[in-house]
């Protein structure tokens, strides 16, 4: 009998795995999404609070592992980090982390963003037009349009967020404290137009890894992970080809 958790990100809910869902339940016996305490339909009603967020993955996974025998874990941004701490303290058969913001900065995404562009409009213009080369540029304004929407939804919970980013920084700062290596088998997935997450995090979780490590990085995939239109496909198709592999194993 298999199990997944899937943890979602900072100042979001449940909805980041939406995408996934259908494809979670082909491949599971038991799917649980956790929803950590402040976010969701919890936003401002009760307090994002880091101990109790810790408590609340663990309660999650206990509640079912005397019913199933192979829990999976899937963790997105703040939620990859939550992912990697549970495998610390827990069996995790095997671990997907989704721009996991073990680091949470990324300097260089200015300069990124802008080279991406420049690159693009120039192959647009020696190609005369490479339908292929505009397609891309297309998905990208897309994930653009959308991450600012999600910006300026967030940024309307302005009130809550010294006391959220607060209790984010204690949560990161244990997690990088306690995690010294990852047993799991892991898969990483990241874009290199990643507005928050920098390349190092991908390069030290990678790095703590002791078992098999899968690393993936798209050139033209931004934070949005699964919550992107354009690119959710093949960021699903990959999460899929990991799990079966490890399931056939088994």
């Amino acid at each position: 009998m298999k199990a997944i958790l899937l943890i979602h990100g900072f100042l979001s809910d449940r909805d980041d795995f939406a995408p996934f869902m259908d494809s979670a339940a082909q491949l599971y016996d038991y799917v649980e999404t956790v929803e950590i305490p402040g976010h969701g339909d919890d936003m401002g009603v009760h307090g994002f609070d880091a101990e109790k967020t810790f408590l609340l993955i663990i309660k999650a996974y206990d509640d079912i592992v005397s019913t199933y025998d192979i829990i999976d874990c899937v963790g997105y941004s703040m939620g990859g980090a939550l992912a990697i701490y549970l495998s610390n303290v827990r069996k995790i058969r095997k671990l997907i982390l989704l721009a996991p913001s073990i680091k949470y900065i990324n300097f260089k995404y200015p300069v990124q963003i802008a080279r991406t562009y420049f690159d693009l409009k120039h192959q647009i213009k020696v190609t005369d037009g490479d339908p292929k080369i505009v397609e891309k540029m297309e998905r990208i304004n897309i994930d653009n349009k959308v991450s600012i929407k999600i910006l300026k939804d967030r940024l309307s919970q302005i009130k809550l967020l010294p006391r959220y980013y607060l209790s984010f920084r204690r949560i990161i700062k244990k997690i990088n404290n306690a995690v010294t290596e990852i047993d799991s088998p892991c898969l990483l997935i990241w874009g290199e137009l990643d507005q928050l997450v920098p390349k190092s995090s991908i390069d030290y979780v990678q790095s703590l890894c002791t078992n098999e490590v899968k690393v993936v990085i798209f050139d033209d995939v931004s934070h949005l992970m699964l919550l992107s239109q354009t690119n959710v496909e093949k960021i699903i198709t990959e999460m899929i080809k990991f799990i079966k592999e490890e399931v056939e194993d088994v």
